[in-house]
């Protein structure tokens, strides 16, 4: 299985969540990262959201090391919207890497998932099945 290993993207706001009554948000990095070890609350750090996150580059043993988020620079993750499945893929900050982006395609649109969401400059684009698209536009996102 792969490991964060000295990737801190999630922590850096790319995905949105709270911590400790804390938002995290594109721009706001999660006040307990350390530019120099990581998580400064590692072993007390709270279930959710973060013992309980897991990137696609966690999750699928087939995800080359490259793919791990901070040297591609974007996060993948599996998610759900009611009963439909998909993948999402975020940019963390910087300028998504073609390479990255034509492995993350070529995995999922050939794969058991064709619902893809991702984000280039903040700007969602989905590819997908017309219940996907109803179901992003049914709930604003």
């Amino acid at each position: 299985m792969n490991q964060c290993g000295s990737c801190t993207e999630c922590c850096k706001g790319w995905v949105t969540s709270t911590v400790n009554d804390e938002y995290n948000y594109p721009g706001s990095p999660c006040k307990h990262l350390s530019d120099c070890w990581g998580c400064a609350i590692y072993k007390a750090r709270p279930k959710d959201p973060c013992k309980d996150f897991k990137c696609e580059f966690l999750q699928d043993k087939d995800f080359p090391f490259w793919m791990r988020p901070d040297n591609i620079k974007a996060i993948v993750m599996h998610k759900k919207i009611g009963d439909i499945h998909y993948y999402e893929l975020v940019e963390c900050g910087e300028k998504l890497d073609s390479t990255a982006l034509e492995f993350f395609f070529q995995k999922y649109l050939s794969g058991q998932y064709t619902n893809i969401r991702y984000r280039i400059f903040n700007h969602p684009r989905n590819i997908g099945t017309q219940e996907f698209i109803d179901a992003l536009a049914e709930a604003n996102l």
